[in-house]
C-alpha cells in the first residue's frame, strides 16, 4: 500500500485545475485538500477503527465505495490497447533499468490502473 497522502497527489497529478474547476474552488483552495491535510489519510483512520469493531461494517463501505467508483467509471472513453501497451513497456523499462523500487511500484500501479479499466470495458462488452 501507498501512503494515502501520495495517492491523492499521484491521482490529481496534471489535473489540478480541472480539479479546482468541478468543484468550484480556487486553485489554492484545491492544492490544500490535496495537501498533508488532505481527508483521504483521515477517512483511513475512520475506515481501520471500523474494520477492527465491526469487520462487516467495513465491507459494506467498501461494496458501497465500489459501486460508486463503478459508476463513475462506466462511462469514460474506452482504454485502448496501445495505451496498455504503453504503461505494460513502462513496466517492464523500469525494471530493466533497474529504477528504485519506489518508481517501479508506481509504474506497475499505473499499469494496474489500465488493465483494470480495459478489463471493466471487456466485461461489459460481455455483458451486451
Amino acid at each position: 500500500m501507498q501512503d494515502p497522502n501520495d495517492v491523492i497527489v499521484q491521482a490529481a497529478d496534471g489535473f489540478v485545475k480541472d480539479v479546482a474547476e468541478e468543484l468550484d474552488i480556487t486553485l489554492s483552495r484545491t492544492y490544500e485538500l490535496l495537501g498533508k491535510d488532505n481527508p483521504y489519510p483521515k477517512t483511513w483512520r475512520i475506515l481501520r477503527a471500523i474494520g477492527r469493531k465491526n469487520p462487516d461494517g467495513l465491507r459494506l463501505i467498501q461494496s458501497d465505495f465500489n459501486r460508486r467508483c463503478e459508476a463513475l467509471l462506466s462511462d469514460l472513453p474506452i482504454t485502448t490497447v496501445a495505451r496498455v501497451n504503453k504503461e505494460l513497456h513502462d513496466v517492464t523499462q523500469s525494471e530493466l533499468e533497474n529504477m528504485s523500487t519506489a518508481q517501479r511500484r508506481t509504474e506497475i500501479l499505473q499499469a494496474i490502473t489500465v488493465l483494470q479499466s480495459r478489463l471493466a470495458h471487456l466485461d461489459s462488452e460481455e455483458r451486451t
